[in-house]
């Protein structure tokens, strides 16, 4: 295929999709609307938690006063209703989606509560969601041994992370967490471990313990790295994967290697790593068998705050002959407000799927998150009447962990597809000499008492062109034509338009037609255009207007005489709009550089 007949298929394939689209987005104007309001009725509702919500009144507008709550745990329903919504019919409900303007105030960031300690006893301070870590260190000679339990207080506590390193001996880490939950229900102080495998002569072991607050009950460790290295060619050692990070969330480390620093400590003594990243030591100590005080292992532990979205990956340096490196790292989250459940209500009973979001935590600044959308129903169906109750409406709940949970808006888009009382096969429009012939089929027709059939000059401003009898009640096919014997110059949109009995109308899908009076020449040229474009016209030319296929105008020209530039306009088709004293006429512009 030469270049010209790319030319004239590009452009033809250009034009077709034009016009499709502009079709499309006039018929979904007019078949389908969407219709948002707000509330006038919000109240609590405890049909689901006991925590209420301030002023649920505060959910009318978006006016900066908010419905909050601050008490942890699941908050009661903000149930909205008298959604004043009057959707005339017929129709079929399409989408429902809510949309709730919401956000955190007050939030505290993980922190360390109680600081690291090591041996089998940990105490831990009052605080709010807190977070028992305890990190293992064994060194297990020739033979395989772990923790496979543990509890706190006689409460079960949960692995998180689990690693050895295998050069001859083994040197594991291990990480075990304890929620709030768990915490507050211990008897007791003590940490009691449960191992499998055998104990091998040499064989030695560490538990280093930190408590931390504001930790989310729920998710509390989203990310995990655990490494090893045996033989390791330096005494440094980076952990061998980026640990990621949330805003707010705390970083937790431990780094275990199979020999003692130098100077040799006793068993008890400092373990002899150091940690960069910013990050804060805790426990470092060596540790060793009673009869075998040389033959022990060093370990570490350590922790960072992370204020932002990211990674760490922290490095250790050993102050003497590392032969095997085990390491663990954990993300503790932030504590989030969440969402609980977000669902419908039809008639003033709760109904329908839950939207609720439940895994993303709520941004610290209100905004708007939308549940549902056109498209969705929410796993229930509806009718313009269950629309237009005053028991429509939506009932929210949230989960609260950190600081105060606030609602500041809460409102609904309905979305309808009118149903036509006709069934209307096709409906085209055709140039044919100098007339338009505008055709349709119905199969079956309901109620219907007559057509109109309306032309417009731009899609939005439209003239009624004729109007045809309905045949009422119908279940036969059914052939309609109107011709329009003097149409507009240029480009001229057709619809159909179907009127009820009752008064009651809708629209079909537009058509396009393009249309050259051979008795008022206007000739744009060259084609394709370049750089600029020249106008020959039998009348006066005092505007032209170059619109872009959505129909915006792009470019202007007054001054229509001789070449008009064009050369900031991009490559593509356009249209012109040429504008005398009379009237306005359109004109296609291909815009192609080589």
């Amino acid at each position: 295929m030469n270049s010209a007949h790319k030319s004239i298929v590009y452009d033809i394939l250009l034009r077709f999709i034009l016009i499709q689209l502009l079709c499309l987005n006039y018929f979904q104007t007019h078949a389908q609307t969407s219709t948002t309001r707000s509330p006038t009725i919000a109240v609590n509702s405890n049909l689901i938690g006991s925590n209420s919500w301030s002023s649920p009144g505060n959910v009318y507008t978006n006016d900066n006063l908010s419905s909050s709550v601050s008490t942890r745990g699941i908050s009661n329903y903000i149930s909205s209703s008298s959604y004043a919504y009057d959707i005339a019919g017929p129709g079929n409900i399409t989408g429902i989606a809510v949309e709730v303007l919401r956000g955190s105030s007050g939030v505290q960031n993980v922190a360390l509560l109680d600081n690291w300690t090591n041996g089998m006893t940990k105490s831990i301070s009052a605080g709010i969601n807190r977070c028992l870590v305890v990190m293992v260190g064994l060194e297990t000679g020739t033979d395989l041994r772990e923790v496979t339990s543990m509890t706190y207080g006689g409460q079960a506590m949960t692995q998180v992370a689990n690693v050895a390193a295998v050069s001859g001996f083994y040197a594991r880490v291990q990480t075990w967490i304890l929620n709030e939950a768990g915490i507050a229900a211990a008897t007791s102080t003590t940490i009691l471990p449960t191992f499998t495998g055998v104990i091998h002569a040499e064989y030695c072991e560490n538990f280093s313990a930190a408590s931390f607050i504001h930790v989310d009950q729920y998710d509390p460790v989203p990310s995990t790295v655990q490494s090893s290295l045996t033989s390791p060619p330096s005494n440094s050692y980076q952990i061998g994967s980026p640990l990621s990070t949330l805003t707010g969330s705390m970083s937790v480390a431990a780094v275990l290697t199979g020999n003692r620093p130098t100077p040799a400590p006793a068993p008890g003594g400092a373990g002899g790593f150091t940690v960069n990243s910013s990050f804060t030591a805790g426990s470092s100590i060596y540790f060793a068998h009673a009869s075998f005080p040389t033959s022990g292992a060093s370990f570490m532990t350590s922790h960072k705050a992370s204020s932002g979205i990211g990674t760490e990956q922290p490095t250790y340096t050993f102050d003497g002959t590392a032969n095997r490196f085990a390491a663990v790292a954990i993300s503790l989250r932030r504590a989030r407000n969440m969402d609980n459940v977000v669902r419908l209500t039809k008639g003033g009973t709760v109904v329908g799927s839950n939207m609720a979001n439940s895994d993303v935590e709520w941004p610290t600044s209100n905004a708007y998150i939308t549940y549902g959308g056109n498209g969705n129903l929410w796993g229930t169906t509806w009718t313009i009447s269950d629309i237009n109750n005053t028991g429509f409406g939506s009932v929210f709940s949230a989960i609260v962990q950190n600081g105060t949970a606030n609602v500041d808006h809460i409102r609904i888009i309905v979305w309808m597809a009118s149903t036509l009382p006709i069934t209307l096969q096709n409906f085209n429009a055709e140039l044919l000499d100098n007339n338009v012939i505008i055709e349709w089929r119905t199969s079956s027709e309901i109620n219907n008492e007559y057509f109109t059939v309306e032309r417009s000059a731009n899609s939005k401003n439209w003239d009624e062109i004729q109007k045809i009898e309905g045949a009422g009640m119908s279940t036969n096919s059914i052939d309609y034509q109107v011709i329009d014997s003097s149409p507009l110059d240029g480009i001229s949109y057709y619809r159909l338009k179907q009127t009820d009995y009752d008064g009651t109308s809708t629209y079909s899908k537009t058509k396009f037609v393009n249309y050259i009076n051979k008795e008022k020449q206007i000739v744009l040229y060259p084609k394709p255009a370049s750089n600029y474009i020249s106008i020959k016209s039998d009348e006066e030319v005092l505007k032209i207007n170059i619109l872009d296929a959505s129909g915006q105008i792009i470019k202007v020209f007054t001054n229509c005489a001789g070449r008009m530039d064009i050369s900031s306009i991009q490559p593509g088709l356009y249209y012109v709009e040429v504008i005398n004293s009379n009237d306005s006429y359109y004109r296609k512009l291909y815009v192609q550089r080589f």
